[in-house]
Parts: C-alpha cells; structure tokens; sequence
C-alpha cells in the first residue's frame, strides 16, 4: 500500500493547481487565438506538411497544412487570411 504523508504546504499546492487549471480554462480561446494568429503573421519553416480536410482549430505545432476547399487546396495563410481579414471572400 501507498501511504501519503500530508504536510501543511500541499492544501496551498492544491489550491495554486487548481487556480491554474480554472485560470488556463478561462483564457483558452485567447490561447487559441493567438497561436493562429501568429500562424498568420510569421513565416515559420514548418518539419511536415499535411492536406486534409479538417476544421481550423486542428492545426498542430511544425506542421503546414493544406485544407481541402471545393476540390481544391487552401494553404493556410489562405485560410488564415480568410479568418482574420474581413476583405476576402475565400
């Protein structure tokens, strides 16, 4: 049996993760927002690239993507602009 000794600093460890989850949940569509938008902005070398036709919150970390768009391939700076920009009709 695992037995765990309590001491008088893990209520205040609980209580900061706890604090953290609830703050991180709070600002998630920010974090979500901003990792597109520097998607956008900056030219970054990406290690693979993938074509496939899922939604723009599926993109992941090093990798390009390509979204399949009335038969044919957006990139995603196409489809970037098209979330950020208010001028285009993509």
């Amino acid at each position: 049996t695992i037995v765990f000794k309590v001491s008088s600093t893990m209520p205040f460890i609980i209580i900061f993760l706890l604090y953290s989850i609830i703050t991180y949940y709070k600002n998630y569509k920010y974090i979500v927002n901003r990792f597109l938008l520097e998607r956008y902005l900056y030219d970054n070398h990406y290690s693979k690239i993938e074509y496939h036709t899922k939604n723009i919150k599926d993109l992941k970390k090093e990798t390009y993507h390509y979204f399949d768009f009335n038969n044919t391939y957006l990139s995603e700076k196409k489809k970037l602009q098209n979330l950020f920009d208010k001028n285009t009709n993509i």
